[in-house]
């Protein structure tokens, strides 16, 4: 069974104004970014310390903001002084948020794994609105971070809406966004909620949020050079996977690097080791040459070295959650 969304041409071209509106107004107060964790569930996993940690070390002035369940937060943590916590259950419930968890059909399976990586984007639009907040970059707990975000705001500008990451034409790996304004937020979870049926999950739904509203709403991070050839599979939009890169000068990781460098999540997939091709993956990571290099302030920092180029990997999505050993 297909099921076709319609969207009133008037509703779409009005929610363009606001959002357009909106962004001028966040670019042209020039608010610095804040880095927004979330975490559903009753104990914060050990890793996210070192996720936490890697970003304070390139962003020593952003704010960082942890959203998790208030039992999950009493267990006191030392990396906790470098950060604000929030309590999920501080942040009013939207109606969205209510309608999502009256009808969503998710798979319950791994401890409801798939509605809570589903909802903490309710939880994100929650947080933007009552503490008004712009320039968010959410950043899943089992990524490492090697840069400055302030750094990439004036490439940031050239989106729309969202900036997610892409790794197929279809799918999208929310491991790392860039949110502009709670407009754009409020949109997305809304389309979400309205979708709860469907079962979908994070990353198929927002895929299909980017194919009906195309890049007014939502459009992709730069994951490869615009010299990679080498695709997988044919592709009629390979554009889409190094958009922006000449802002950017630099690429991001939804998980395929990640996963060539140390592998799978062994706890879910099993035996696991480097060298790990992510199948789904529109380009092979064992293509590219990767290297650490240090900059100014000794810290490590990788890139990907392809035709005699370098380009800085912004993000590391490490899938083992083995993140100690990718520390700068």
């Amino acid at each position: 069974m297909h099921i076709f969304v319609r969207i009133s041409a008037i509703k779409k071209i009005a929610l363009m104004v606001y959002l357009s509106i909106f962004s001028l107004y966040t670019y042209s107060n020039n608010s610095l970014p804040s880095i927004v964790f979330v975490h559903i569930g009753a104990q914060l996993p050990v890793y996210i310390q070192d996720s936490v940690l890697q970003a304070r070390l390139f962003n020593p002035q952003t704010s960082i903001y942890l959203i998790a369940n208030q039992c999950a937060l009493q267990e006191k943590k030392e990396y906790f002084d470098t950060i604000t916590c929030i309590n999920c259950e501080d942040l009013p419930q939207s109606a969205e948020h209510t309608h999502f968890l009256n009808n969503s059909t998710l798979n319950n399976s791994l401890n409801g794994f798939w509605r809570k990586t589903t909802e903490r984007f309710f939880y994100l639009e929650e947080f933007m609105r009552t503490r008004n907040v712009s320039n968010v970059f959410h950043l899943e707990y089992d990524n490492m971070l090697y840069v400055d975000l302030s750094e990439l705001l004036p490439a940031c500008m050239h989106y729309k809406g969202i900036a997610a990451i892409f790794d197929t034409q279809d799918r999208c790996v929310p491991n790392f966004m860039y949110i502009p304004h709670q407009a754009s937020i409020q949109s997305l979870v809304k389309f979400i909620a309205q979708q709860a049926k469907r079962g979908l999950s994070d990353m198929n739904i927002i895929g299909f949020y980017r194919k009906l509203y195309n890049k007014e709403f939502i459009d992709s991070l730069p994951i490869i050079p615009k010299e990679y050839d080498a695709f997988q599979k044919s592709l009629t939009t390979p554009a889409l996977f190094s958009n922006n890169i000449e802002q950017f000068n630099s690429i991001f990781d939804g998980a395929a690097l990640g996963q060539y460098l140390d592998g799978i999540d062994q706890s879910i997939h099993g035996p696991s080791a480097p060298g790990f091709i992510n199948p789904d993956c529109i380009f092979n990571a064992s293509k590219f040459s990767i290297v650490w290099l240090q900059d100014s302030l000794q810290r490590k920092v990788p890139y990907i070295e392809y035709r005699g180029k370098k380009y800085r990997i912004n993000n590391l999505h490490i899938h083992s959650k083995n993140l100690s050993k990718f520390k700068s």
